[in-house]
């Protein structure tokens, strides 16, 4: 076998980790028949892409962008380290981060840049440096544009909220944007399985959308009473609270 030189020396991953972040559900960017692995790459290069992949991935809380380019940077990532060592190197950059959570960022990057047509080396220089404050700003106008009534698609509103932001950043942004609402009288009629998850996956996108333009960028809530606000707080605490805790017992039983 070839060799190729490492990538920047990391804390090797347990076998275990490293298989499980590698496994056929991850995306595989390089051709099936590839003779060669990637190149050695420059190890500032590949500094900064995982340090930017871990500041989206801790920001994917409270915002489905930050995931989706993360997943991106994932697969770039592959063009930077040495075939056969991936798993153990992501495993190693970010050891807090569970295998299922990397595949789910790699799947729902691989989906929109097959939607599109795109390759992940080509869309990252476009994408890596947009500041959380750029895109806030974009989904607050397009909202404020869809509330005065803009009849327009959901792309052009885009383009019309942010003209400035790259092609690539508005086309992850279209699609990301929640579904239009069920017609009346769905909820009526008995729903499947499969449609009471997208009903929720609708529901509760828009809702975090909604909380996080109102906290972050309108601050909104400076308006109310200080009575107000300490019983929003407390909504708040109370829902996050309830899925932390469920999102604590769904990893615990993950992990025996």
């Amino acid at each position: 076998m070839k060799h190729v030189a490492k990538a920047p020396p990391a804390a090797p991953a347990t076998p275990a980790t490293a298989e499980a972040w590698d496994t056929p559900a991850a995306v595989e960017i390089l051709p099936a028949d590839a003779a060669t692995p990637p190149p050695p790459a420059d190890p500032a290069l590949l500094h900064a892409l995982l340090a930017q992949i871990g500041q989206d991935i801790t920001n994917a809380e409270v915002g489905r962008f930050y995931a989706l380019r993360a997943g991106i940077g994932l697969i770039v990532t592959r063009e930077y380290i040495p075939h056969g060592e991936w798993g153990g190197a992501i495993a190693a950059a970010f050891p807090h981060r569970h295998p299922r959570t990397i595949r789910r960022y790699l799947k729902s990057a691989r989906g929109f840049l097959e939607d599109r047509a795109l390759m992940a080396a080509e869309v990252w220089p476009h994408i890596a440096s947009i500041a959380p404050e750029q895109i806030a700003a974009a989904q607050h106008q397009q909202q404020r544009l869809l509330a005065e009534g803009s009849t327009v698609a959901a792309g052009e509103t885009l383009q019309q909220a942010a003209p400035e932001l790259p092609a690539e950043v508005l086309m992850m942004l279209e699609h990301l944007a929640p579904k239009e609402p069920e017609p009346a009288g769905t909820e009526s009629k008995s729903l499947t399985a499969k449609e009471k998850r997208e009903l929720a996956i609708t529901t509760w996108e828009r809702l975090g959308t909604r909380v996080t333009t109102e906290a972050v960028m309108r601050k909104s809530w400076l308006l109310l009473d200080l009575d107000q606000q300490e019983q929003l707080a407390a909504a708040l605490r109370t829902a996050a609270d309830e899925i932390q805790r469920a999102l604590r017992k769904a990893y615990a039983k993950a992990n025996l």
